[in-house]
């Protein structure tokens, strides 16, 4: 005899699937958002020391970006993060189980891209 059927699982598999995709996307918005704070934190030391606290700020967001998402998109931990999309294989989002591949195919441009973009924070 078959074990009775849980009737709520086939309900909860959409919920499952979103949660595990709502994790990495909070690490990664957390490791940007961090950062950002500390140099608000730096911005108003500049203010109370008499320095415009708008100077350079967009430099700042900028090489912040390229530090903490930069390092993902050029390969450090992109798959781990990419990798989650194939939970929705479970409730059959076929859309979103294409994005690991598609990522993995190209991740050389990708991290081309973050290198040559970033590069040039070295020179200024």
């Amino acid at each position: 005899m078959a074990p009775p059927q849980n009737p709520r699982a086939d309900s909860e598999r959409p919920v499952l699937a979103s949660r595990n995709m709502v994790s990495p996307a909070y690490d990664l918005v957390f490791f940007i958002l961090s950062p950002l704070m500390a140099l608000g934190l730096g911005r108003i030391y500049d203010k109370l020391a008499g320095n415009d606290p708008t100077v350079g700020r967009y430099l700042d967001i900028t090489l912040n970006f390229y530090i903490y998402a930069g390092t993902i998109a050029a390969g450090a931990t992109l798959m781990h993060h990419v990798n989650d999309f194939s939970e929705f294989e479970k409730v059959n989002s076929f859309f979103f189980t294409e994005i690991p591949a598609y990522v993995e195919f190209n991740s050389g441009i990708l991290s081309w891209l973050a290198i040559d973009t970033g590069a040039p924070f070295l020179f200024y």
